[in-house]
């Protein structure tokens, strides 16, 4: 196991105030929306801009670009703060400047092309076919997420990180065989770079059918062991956190049924097996990571083998 040290306080601040940034986002982004409409700019903009040529799709191209230049600088110093002062703040970010502004730039030009796609086919579905627009838009959205899902790591993702086909072998064919028992079609697994950008490791399961594969971040696998990295993909933290307890307690049932011995995993601050109540046992952050006799004392059977490891399981408090 890789011997890191965490920061918990460091920790905690950086995700809290991530959460308020989001939420202060979230409040900015409708009330530029309510103050477009109530003010009666949205009008002002369509009238001026409805009148520069008698295609209609033209002046929708030139409204939603007008619009969406005017949002993106209006919105540009939150994005900053959140996007670059805080990581820098957090020793997180390795951009300066220039890079964080280019890449911000290419998100913003990719997100128009889509959104341009979206809602020209919206309005010709509208203008064309009144009587059932919704069902075929929802169907052309449908269809056009799958597209998007396909195509996102050939075509998209190239545009902010480079990838490689993963040269650690040994850890490649246990993510493939991971995958497999649980029914992915995974073609394969690459490294991008995303020390380009952040420290922060990371990791992802992206695209779909010939281009369905998994990517694991440079800083990742700078960081962690392939177990480690096996054990992180192998669990998914917001579906376990939506496990009643008794699903719980079945799911660390199946991933320990092949063992011969007695085990107990540590799961951040809680252990499996369960107490006889079926209840899971919670204990102290400092239990951690301390050897199998100071803490045996804590588990309601006999102990034959234990796994240390904070990364055996997500946390699933």
């Amino acid at each position: 196991m890789t011997n890191m040290k965490f920061d918990m306080d460091k920790i905690k601040a950086y995700s809290s105030l991530k959460h308020r940034l989001y939420f202060l986002g979230l409040a900015f982004s409708l009330g530029i929306l309510l103050i477009f409409i109530l003010s009666g700019l949205n009008a002002d903009l369509r009238n001026l801009v409805f009148n520069i040529s008698i295609n209609f799709y033209l002046n929708l191209i030139i409204f939603y670009l007008t619009f969406s230049f005017a949002f993106f600088i209006l919105g540009l110093p939150l994005d900053y703060h959140d996007g670059y002062t805080i990581e820098k703040r957090f020793d997180l970010s390795t951009q300066n400047k220039k890079e964080w502004m280019l890449d911000t730039l290419k998100k913003f030009a990719v997100s128009l092309i889509i959104g341009l796609i979206l809602i020209s086919a919206l309005y010709y579905l509208l203008r064309n076919f009144s009587n059932i627009w919704w069902i075929l838009a929802a169907i052309f959205y449908f269809l056009f997420s799958v597209l998007m899902a396909k195509v996102m790591p050939v075509v998209i993702l190239p545009l902010f990180y480079k990838q490689k086909p993963l040269e650690r072998q040994e850890l490649k064919s246990r993510l493939l065989k991971l995958a497999k028992k649980t029914g992915q079609n995974i073609k394969d697994v690459f490294e991008i770079d995303l020390s380009r950008e952040t420290k922060k490791a990371n990791a992802a399961l992206v695209g779909s059918g010939s281009t369905r594969r998994i990517l694991l971040a440079d800083t990742l696998l700078e960081k962690y062991t392939d177990e480690e990295i096996k054990h992180l993909r192998s669990t998914n933290a917001r579906k376990i956190r939506a496990l009643s307890e008794e699903e719980k307690i079945k799911y660390y049932k199946k991933l320990n049924s092949k063992s011969q011995k007695t085990k107990i995993t540590i799961v951040k601050y809680g252990i499996y097996p369960p107490e006889e109540n079926g209840k899971i046992k919670w204990i102290n952050q400092k239990y951690v990571g301390k050897d199998i006799e100071s803490i045996r004392h804590l588990f309601p059977v006999k102990v034959d083998e234990i796994d240390e490891s904070p990364f055996s399981l997500i946390d699933v408090k």
